[in-house]
């Protein structure tokens, strides 16, 4: 009985992920045997654990920014998080990630929609992860600073973000108006240090460092920082890479 509804659970989300198409899924979606169930982009599962292997997710309250199908989410509930809400625009997204939640039988974990650059949501938790969403389009488009506004309003204690150290100007989209003047103190030699205009806009009660370059088996990922209240040293004195 058990196995007929593990196979009919598979069935509905495979047939879900099909009609989403690869350029909606982020990650590669396995099943509870490994079994891939859709190509995704990037490493599988196991690698994405080497990548923020250096979070501490025990005990925790976890906000998950822009979800997807809940790699993440997944990964800090596994990782001892007693609370992960993740939050996505895309209500495809979301309808998946529950699914993929009741196959592997994932408890305290759930998903909303919600376009939270648009309508910050009035909650907060111990921890809240902005993944695989900082990219050139939020960075050209102005939308950085409304990403680490985000952050910063739900979380309690950390804040973790990917996001490249750096961008050549050259290698952007053409920056929207006045980005060039707000972005300009960390601007040099034709590129954009981003890792450290964020903690600059984060300002002083948030202090963080870099614990993952990016490279995993092969891939080449954006770097993790950590920004917390209660860390003694900042992310430029710990030596962060531009």
């Amino acid at each position: 009985m058990e196995d007929a509804l593990r196979r009919q659970q598979t069935e509905r989300l495979v047939d879900h992920l099909e009609r989403m198409g690869p350029g909606r899924v982020w990650r590669p979606v396995v099943d509870r045997d490994g079994t891939v169930l859709a190509e995704g982009g990037g490493p599988l599962p196991d690698n994405l654990e080497e990548y923020i292997s250096g979070v501490d997710f025990a005990g925790k309250s976890v906000v998950d920014l822009g979800s997807n199908l809940g790699f993440y989410s997944f990964l800090a509930a596994r990782r001892g998080a007693r609370r992960v809400l993740g939050l996505d625009i895309d209500a495809d997204a979301v309808l998946g990630a529950r699914m993929l939640a009741a196959l592997h039988g994932m408890g305290g974990v759930d998903f909303e929609v919600c376009d939270f650059l648009k309508t910050p949501p009035s909650i907060k938790a111990d921890m809240v992860l902005a993944i695989d969403f900082i990219g050139r389009a939020v960075v050209a488009k102005g939308r950085l600073d409304q990403v680490l506004a985000t952050v910063a309003r739900l979380a309690r204690r950390e804040i973790v973000l990917t996001m490249r150290a750096v961008y050549p100007l050259e290698g952007l989209p053409p920056l929207e108006p006045g980005l060039r003047e707000r972005y300009a103190k960390h601007i040099s030699d034709g590129k954009f240090h981003a890792a450290r205009y964020a903690a600059h806009a984060l300002g002083h009660a948030w202090k963080g460092r870099t614990i993952h370059e990016g490279r995993v088996d092969g891939y080449v990922l954006k770097s993790v920082l950590v920004f917390s209240s209660n860390v003694a040293e900042t992310w430029e004195e710990q030596g962060g890479s531009s």
